[in-house]
């Protein structure tokens, strides 16, 4: 990041911030809501192109990887933009994964990733590969889930020590990031033996996203910063354990984050969404 220099700066009224995702040109911008909303902006016009709402009502289903009718997603977790950009995936805290159509704004498939539970939330969290052919869905429990998200099919799953609040995919897709708590967790290929540990927030961390080229990590979280870690952190042969190369302090806490080939793009508890140059 070129000295923290900030592009510029948005304000997304109305309902919480949850959720940010930015389309592989860096034209679009896609903010989810705690309200179940999803705002679609093109940045370069500054204008909004879609808003993207489900029906209040859905039937319920019970098992992971059950096709679902559309519903509320309830707060919408996390976002990913296809590879070509004309498709959006949304998670949401009620375990559902639906793959929206941009042009139209309708839903093209929905499915159940987490069986829903009436007195809790049981999504956490969405990370979709770089081809856009397999996810990687956090739950409420202590797992991780892989899914073929062409077939909507759960591919394996793996028990992990805590929870994880936010995952990400390598663009290279040879590398996961999951969260717990204060700690990012660095895997190769699967989640089966970590080989980097990553701590440098002193509150929990809510997003991380890896560069476009695989060329470092961003984290961010209740502490209001921002951390950039090294690059390629996750090859065999690093230090088992880094520090973050570079802070930033936002003026809010942070929320989700997201890196294009220009710029990170950073979502704040107030509704801001702030943009840095990538260097």
């Amino acid at each position: 990041l070129q000295d923290g220099l900030k592009l510029g700066a948005y304000q997304q009224q109305g309902s919480h911030l949850t959720s940010l995702a930015v389309s592989p040109n860096g034209r679009l911008w896609a903010v989810g809501t705690a309200g179940g909303e999803i705002f679609v902006w093109d940045v370069v016009a500054r204008r909004l192109l879609r808003t993207l709402a489900p029906p209040a009502q859905a039937n319920p289903v019970s098992q992971p990887g059950t096709a679902a009718k559309s519903g509320s997603l309830g707060a919408v977790r996390s976002l990913a933009f296809s590879p070509m950009g004309s498709e959006l995936w949304s998670f949401g805290d009620r375990g559902r994964i639906a793959l929206w159509d941009l042009p139209t704004g309708r839903v093209r498939r929905e499915w159940v990733a987490v069986a829903d539970l009436e007195t809790q939330s049981s999504g956490r969290a969405l990370a979709v590969s770089a081809c856009g052919g397999y996810g990687i869905v956090a739950a409420a429990e202590p797992s991780l889930r892989f899914f073929d998200l062409n077939r909507g099919e759960l591919l394996k799953s793996w028990t992990t020590d805590e929870p994880a609040t936010a995952v990400a995919f390598s663009p290279d897709d040879q590398a996961i990031g999951s969260v717990q708590k204060t700690t990012i967790i660095l895997w190769r290929s699967r989640p089966q033996a970590s080989v980097q540990i990553l701590k440098g927030h002193e509150q929990a961390v809510r997003s991380i996203a890896f560069g476009p080229q695989g060329d470092g990590l961003a984290s961010t979280g209740d502490d209001s910063t921002i951390n950039v870690w090294p690059g390629r952190s996750y090859q065999p042969g690093q230090k088992p354990t880094q520090k973050p190369t570079q802070t930033l302090l936002l003026p809010a806490a942070g929320r989700a984050i997201a890196i294009d080939r220009h710029s990170l793009v950073c979502g704040l508890a107030n509704g801001a969404i702030h943009r840095w140059k990538m260097v």
